[in-house]
């Protein structure tokens, strides 16, 4: 069984435990962008793309996944997107992930990116995540 759907969870339930991305994002943790998104109060996070693949060996199933979490903020200028991304790298390693029926071997960020979407004034801090799991 794949853990793609256990580790995305215990992504969320972690980013919702933590009191400093809690308190920038005041609970707002979407797996989608939520609707009305033009009306949505910023900033929040959405943990979004995902891709699993299989890199199971003879002696245990295992699974390599790339996980996106983006940072969406209204403020001027990129620093509240980066002080948002920079708290869920923190809380990341101040809290190892724990999916359901599998173990968490590494977890790391791969890239952060921030851009400026297209309506002007709107900030989108991407952060990729690489993720190894093993079933139990």
């Amino acid at each position: 069984m794949s853990a793609a759907w256990p580790l995305q969870r215990a992504l969320h339930a972690a980013l919702l435990a933590d009191p400093e991305v809690s308190a920038l994002v005041g609970g707002r943790v979407f797996d989608r962008v939520p609707r009305p998104a033009p009306g949505t109060a910023a900033p929040y996070l959405v943990i979004g793309e995902a891709a699993a693949s299989d890199r199971s060996c003879t002696a245990v199933a295992g699974e390599e996944h790339t996980l996106q979490v983006t940072a969406v903020s209204r403020a001027a200028g990129h620093g509240e997107a980066k002080r948002l991304l920079a708290a869920v790298a923190v809380a990341l390693e101040a809290q190892p992930l724990a999916p359901e029926g599998h173990v968490l071997v590494s977890l790391f960020v791969r890239e952060t990116r921030f851009e400026t979407a297209r309506d002007g004034r709107t900030t989108l801090g991407r952060m990729r995540l690489r993720a190894v799991t093993e079933g139990l």
